[in-house]
């Protein structure tokens, strides 16, 4: 039976007599491939945690920024400096060197 590829997994749950309930795998999409070569792996995890990162610094940003904002007037302004170092740091954070300098 062909299967919609949105489907992750089929499971049956199947009941003893003794009242025991067990899951039962009937289908399970495999997992792809993986669609980056060897030698490109080092610049693909750099890429993907820079863009972790900012969106983590971007993130922590912006709440800071509306949390300021909604505490004075004017309050991102008055705590702009603050505010952007805070979220740098939990940019830096998300960087993780030593996985992306593993080849």
């Amino acid at each position: 039976m062909k299967l919609n590829d949105n489907i992750l997994r089929v499971v049956r749950l199947d009941s003893a007599q003794t009242g025991q309930i067990s899951a039962v795998l009937l289908h399970q999409r495999p997992n792809p491939e993986s669609r980056v070569s060897k030698k490109f792996r080092p610049l693909a995890r750099l890429i993907r945690s820079g863009v972790k990162a900012q969106a983590a610094f971007a993130d922590a940003y912006l709440d800071r920024h509306d949390r300021a904002n909604a505490k004075k007037k004017n309050g991102w302004a008055k705590n702009y400096g603050k505010n952007l170092f805070k979220a740098i740091k939990a940019g830096k954070k998300k960087v993780k060197w030593g996985r992306i300098l593993d080849t």
